[in-house]
């Protein structure tokens, strides 16, 4: 009850700072748009040069020949760069992965259907934005006046003499499955400014240090561990309203990408907002003042997001090996894969867990002996 007291009064304390929560909701929403607009191009390149396009036909005939050679003409080699599948499901798993641009199959005895006056049929997996494939393949049919279809995912066929085009793609789509550049800013940025939102824990020590509160708490029935825990709870309560808003602020007002298991995303937000509040804290116990506590946040949470790759994505073995020290890592990870794979990185979960749980009770155990 003493603790859940506590807690709530730090809460309505720190939301009553009107100034402080306008910058802590603004300024990230607004470095995200920007970041995201403006780095958009390095997530989501608008051209490819040259388009990959695998091939796999079944057929021996005169019509694969034909194919072949139509690809290795010398006015598509410089656009185009065709390459050899082993099979079918390799093929189309290669354009999923955006390996390839496209794939391109042919039926066995497309050839010899073809010499009875029998329809034949080729077949083309195309992202959902590229166009190229179906031109080429229905200027392909047309000069080797091939009574073709290409398949849809239902294998809906094109009746011979109907007004239908002979070629119709295989759409494989994407859209989401990649990150946008403000997709990707959602998620680093709001980490980053969570990591300033340490803050609201410095304040709940040196505001009580400066005017002699813990001196006055210390004649009253309240232990000192519920104290702090009591502070833990509503500073990190004020942090992780600000990770709500600014997660609702960009999905359905930037509609980003936030398209993973939300119970998961609302628990990470959560653990890192303990972690923010937790350091926060931690660091205003150990230095008793505010100012220097600010600078040392804002340097940690400045490394910690940079070799998390939150400014830009980054590689190398160092910047692997510094990333394990960074709580933005882990929870990138746990999203990024949620999000985007549909999978749970169940050791980057567990990290997360392990350097908040660590930073909960190193403030704990540091606020115990600098208010006892």
């Amino acid at each position: 009850m003493k603790i859940g007291t506590i807690g709530a009064y730090t809460f309505l304390r720190q939301i009553r700072d009107y100034k402080a929560m306008a910058a802590f909701m603004i300024l990230p929403v607004l470095l995200i748009l920007v970041l995201g607009t403006a780095l958009d191009n390095l997530y989501t390149p608008k051209t490819i040069d040259p388009l990959e396009v695998g091939i796999y036909s079944e057929d021996q005939g005169f019509v694969n020949d034909s194919l072949n050679q139509f690809f290795a003409s010398e006015a598509l080699s410089a656009q185009l760069k065709t390459v050899q599948a082993p099979s079918l499901e390799a093929g189309i798993a290669s354009v999923k992965s955006n390996e390839w641009d496209a794939f391109v199959y042919m039926e066995a005895q497309t050839s010899e259907a073809l010499r009875l006056g029998e329809k034949a049929s080729l077949v083309v997996y195309d992202h959902s934005g590229n166009t190229f494939a179906g031109p080429l393949l229905e200027s392909f049919v047309r000069t080797y006046n091939l009574n073709s279809s290409l398949l849809s995912l239902r294998a809906e066929t094109v009746n011979p003499g109907s007004d239908q085009p002979i070629i119709k793609q295989v759409k494989i789509v994407t859209e989401g499955k990649i990150p946008r550049g403000i997709d990707y800013y959602a998620v680093t940025t709001m980490f980053q400014c969570l990591l300033f939102g340490a803050l609201f824990g410095v304040f709940a020590v040196t505001k009580d240090l400066g005017n002699h509160t813990h001196g006055r708490l210390l004649t009253t029935p309240v232990r000192v561990s519920e104290f702090v825990i009591g502070k833990l709870l509503g500073s990190t309560l004020t942090v992780f309203i600000i990770a709500v808003f600014i997660f609702m602020v960009t999905r359905f007002g930037f509609k980003t990408n936030w398209d993973g298991s939300l119970w998961l995303i609302i628990a990470v937000l959560l653990l890192f907002s303990f972690f923010a509040a937790s350091m926060g804290m931690l660091l205003a116990f150990l230095t008793q003042s505010t100012m220097l506590s600010s600078l040392v946040m804002f340097i940690l949470s400045t490394l910690f997001t940079l070799v998390a790759g939150g400014y830009s994505p980054m590689k190398g073995n160092l910047i692997e090996q510094l990333s394990k020290i960074s709580p933005n890592t882990y929870a990138q990870d746990v999203l990024f894969s949620n999000i985007y794979d549909d999978k749970l990185m169940l050791s980057s979960l567990i990290n997360l867990v392990l350097l908040t749980g660590a930073a909960v009770c190193l403030a704990i155990v540091a606020g115990r002996r600098k208010m006892a």
